[in-house]
């Protein structure tokens, strides 16, 4: 209830719901990250780093498997 009056209930909603989770979503964005890593960034992050790796960066990241 601490995090909720201090930052509000959108904020609580947006962390994530279990350990697995969490440490999925503190990957850092980069081109060598895998499919399953990429799909988990927030749509912003996933946009960000397809316009820096572009196309061909982006093919290699979701044919990577883990």
């Amino acid at each position: 209830s601490g995090y909720i009056s201090k930052f509000g209930l959108e904020a609580f909603q947006l962390l994530p719901k279990s350990r697995a989770e969490a440490e999925t979503r503190a990957v850092a964005p980069n081109p060598d990250m895998t499919r399953k890593e990429f799909l988990s960034l927030p749509f912003r992050e996933r946009s960000r780093l397809a316009g820096i790796v572009k196309e061909n960066g982006l093919r290699r990241i979701m044919a990577r498997q883990g």
